[in-house]
């Protein structure tokens, strides 16, 4: 999806004005439809004002109080933040669409997002390609690492080891587990 129309689609003021053109254009294509509209709406307000023991419109003021409440637990389940050790480092992300996003690693110690420095040596093995991460917090000094592969490398590998725990639910292997994600490499 282009940016334009996400931006569109985020307005609004753009979002009520072309819902309302598009509700226009069909009421005017199909005069039955505004018929039906009328039927609805005029049900609704028998509905509400006829006498029960329990008002109606008391139950239609809270279901339309609860829809917004609703929406928002069900937006809130699904951006929940899943957070697991691996190598040492606390690593946390959130799942959309199936797919893993805003995957970043923190101090175990302190919760400070960890700085990633990627150094290349010209002692290379044959699983090494001579770059190595280490991760250091800003605030304790603390160091995790040296890990072997370039940073886009070593994020893959624990991207994968995480969709693997999404797909078999295996949380607990991969937070108990003290060998690092990719061989290799130093393990904390």
């Amino acid at each position: 999806m282009n940016k334009t129309w996400k931006s569109f689609i985020h307005n609004p003021w753009a979002v009520t004005i072309g819902g309302g053109l598009i509700v226009a254009f069909v009421i005017w294509c199909f005069p039955a439809v505004w018929k039906s509209i009328q039927e609805a709406l005029t049900w609704i307000w028998d509905q509400a004002r006829a006498v029960r023991s329990l008002p109606t419109w008391l139950i239609f003021l809270l279901s339309c109080l609860a829809i917004p409440t609703l929406l928002r637990a069900a937006k809130a389940f699904w951006n929940l933040e899943h957070s697991h050790t691996i190598d040492g480092m606390r690593w946390r992300w959130r799942v959309r669409k199936g797919k893993i996003v805003d995957l970043a690693c923190y101090c175990p110690h302190d919760e400070t997002q960890l700085r990633g420095e990627q150094s290349n040596t010209e002692n290379t093995d044959d699983w090494d390609d001579g770059w190595h991460m280490t991760y250091h917090c800003g605030s304790c000094s603390e160091s995790f690492g040296p890990f072997g592969g370039a940073e886009l490398t070593y994020r893959e590998a624990i991207e994968r080891q995480l969709q693997r725990g999404i797909r078999t639910g295996s949380w607990h292997e991969i937070s108990q587990s003290g060998a690092s994600v990719m061989e290799g490499t130093a393990a904390r």
